[in-house]
């Protein structure tokens, strides 16, 4: 695929691919055969080992000379005849003692089954007749007069994406008329000073780049010499590193895209290769590979530097940002559990529970007991006392006693009603409990609507309801199953003081429709609710209740700011109403929500 020629650099001979001023090569890309199936790529294949030459390794335009759907007389014009090995044009145009070669072929490669030997097809070529292919043997033993001619100080480098099994590189389909599964080319004879790349050895076939649209090779060499071999940022690439990228990067892709085997062969010289910026075919490519590189650095290391200079760095594709953000944000939150349990060891010894209280930030792991050994409700004391408004939460809500789960669970399912239920689960939101008055609250939604019932079993406190409804009905409206999102105003009218971040969700995968978002349902729970809308890593939620693993919350419609979602959480009453403002709403689980504000 490429033929890397470097001008003699007399200071240090690994730098002669840095000198091309009369340097020469041909790029063949042999895409529609008379005779066969295309290889689709091939022309792609050689515009982007020209644009390699021309743009990084500064050949003359002139001197680059591009064959589509070669001919063997094209061939033969260019490299000479086994009878005439002298006579090809490239043979004339190399200059002695200051060209460096460079060849390159995308196309089908063919073996003779009875002499074993690969030869190149050319556009008019029979795949079953050797005679009419260019034979790889007599390429080399051409290609090694003119190496001579240019002298052992220049370098000659041949590249072929090209396999010579008999495959055309699809899945189960032969060029050959006879089946050879297995079958191994014999490999040519060549003599020294010829740098070899070729695209795969023995009986494995040649695979492409679906993507990029290159034969892999050619895509992994071409990703390689943009930087991705590069080990230093010294803005050169040792020829070892290119080398080892290429192979290892090659076998890695076709086992996962094509699950087939591809060890390419390339041989070692003493060259070193100036960094070129990728060309527009690989950009997309090369840039999400250097961006799994960065990350893969990042996860090494360990670190919360490393993981900030990886989100800092990101410019073009940054499949990972989201996973830094939520390791980088674990990290704050784990340092404020520590925080939380310094403050309570020292506080919580002195008996000091509202200091605690005061001093917790987002991480109040101890506020429960705090509240306890305070003697407050941990529902109601979170609101001012001594207010008339204060007695008319207290009597619609009906606090249940925290001191016996068991007790307070039985009580709520005797009153039968969805709101004592609620009750309980504010309390109790977690545990074997929970789940058992989770599992009640449904049976009581399903069992209403079965039967028709436009209330609640028994009568429900209509101040936590808008006027003329109860809570189940607005659980159970016709059509689908939904519970909206209600809003409990204190005395001073603030509603939903509770704020949260959808986090921990995994990236999101084009290949993967079901990846990277959080579901809004339509009430609180999994499938038994609709799908409303999604939402994503970094959206911001106003959090008005919570029952079980379930968040009831609010957030802007696209083009809505989230401070006007919370400027209209107007109410006229203390008390509980249905939300019916102009931002969505919905309930969303809580594992993926990152409580910021309580």
């Amino acid at each position: 695929m490429l033929c890397f020629v470097v001008p003699a650099a007399a200071s240090d001979p690994s730098r002669i691919l840095d000198d091309n001023a009369e340097s020469v090569a041909v790029v063949i890309g042999n895409k529609s055969y008379k005779q066969t199936s295309t290889v689709d790529f091939a022309h792609n294949d050689a515009e982007a080992m020209r644009d390699y030459l021309v743009r990084g390794l500064r050949f003359r335009e002139q001197n680059v000379f591009v064959l589509k759907d070669a001919t063997l007389g094209e061939l033969t014009q260019m490299f000479g005849s086994e009878a005439n090995p002298q006579g090809g044009r490239l043979w004339r145009s190399a200059v002695e003692g200051r060209s460096n070669v460079f060849v390159y072929y995308s196309g089908h490669g063919v073996p003779d089954l009875a002499t074993r030997q690969p030869f190149l097809l050319p556009q008019d070529g029979n795949p079953n007749a050797s005679e009419s292919g260019y034979a790889l043997q007599t390429l080399y033993r051409n290609l090694e007069l003119v190496r001579q001619k240019i002298g052992a100080q220049r370098q000659l480098i041949v590249m072929i994406d090209a396999c010579f099994t008999g495959e055309t590189g699809r899945k189960g389909e032969s060029l050959l008329a006879v089946s050879a599964p297995g079958f191994t080319p014999a490999k040519p004879r060549i003599g020294g000073g010829i740098v070899k790349l070729v695209a795969t050895s023995g009986a494995t076939p040649a695979n492409w780049d679906e993507n990029q649209k290159l034969g892999l090779f050619t895509s992994r060499f071409l990703m390689g010499a943009a930087g991705l071999a590069q080990a230093d940022a010294d803005r050169r690439i040792a020829w070892p590193e290119l080398q080892s990228y290429v192979v290892r990067e090659v076998e890695a892709a076709a086992r996962r895209d094509s699950g087939r085997e591809q060890k390419p062969e390339f041989d070692t010289a003493s060259l070193s290769l100036p960094t070129v910026e990728p060309s527009v075919t690989i950009r997309r490519s090369f840039e999400s590979a250097q961006d799994e590189a960065r990350w893969r650095s990042a996860t090494a290391d360990g670190s919360r530097e490393a993981l900030e200079r990886y989100v800092a760095q990101c410019t073009g594709p940054c499949a990972y940002r989201q996973q830094a953000m939520d390791r980088l944000l674990q990290r704050q939150r784990n340092a404020e559990a520590v925080k939380d349990d310094e403050s309570w060891r020292q506080f919580g010894a002195e008996g000091r529970y509202q200091a605690y209280l005061d001093a917790c930030n987002q991480i109040c792991a101890y506020r429960q007991l705090a509240l306890g050994y305070l003697g407050k409700d941990p529902i109601t004391a979170i609101r001012p006392e001594g207010t008339q408004a204060k007695q008319q939460l207290l009597a619609a809500a009906q606090p249940i006693v925290a001191s016996d789960p068991a007790r307070a669970l039985a009580e709520a399912k005797a009153a039968g009603t969805v709101e004592a239920l609620d009750r309980f689960l504010k309390v109790y939101p977690e545990g074997k409990l929970a789940t058992e008055a989770f599992a009640a609250r449904l049976a009581l939604v399903q069992s209403a609507r079965q039967t028709g019932a436009s209330h609640a079993p028994t009568a429900a406190a209509d101040a936590r309801y808008a006027p003329g409804r109860t809570q189940i009905d607005a659980m159970a409206p016709a059509g689908p199953k939904r519970t909206p999102v209600m809003i409990e105003a204190d005395m001073h009218l603030k509603a939903c003081p509770s704020q949260g971040i959808v986090a921990k969700l995994g990236p999101r995968r084009p290949e993967d429709p079901k990846s990277g978002f959080l579901s809004v349902r339509s009430g609180p729970g999994g499938s038994a609710y609709v799908e409303t809308d999604r939402i994503y890593n970094g959206d911001i939620l106003i959090i008005c209740d919570t029952i079980g693993p379930w968040h009831a919350v609010i957030y802007p419609n696209r083009g809505q700011s989230f401070q006007e979602c919370r400027a209209h959480l107007n109410v006229k009453s203390a008390g509980r109403a249905t939300y019916s403002g102009s931002c969505r709403s919905g309930w969303v689980h809580k594992n993926y929500v990152e409580v910021t504000t309580r």
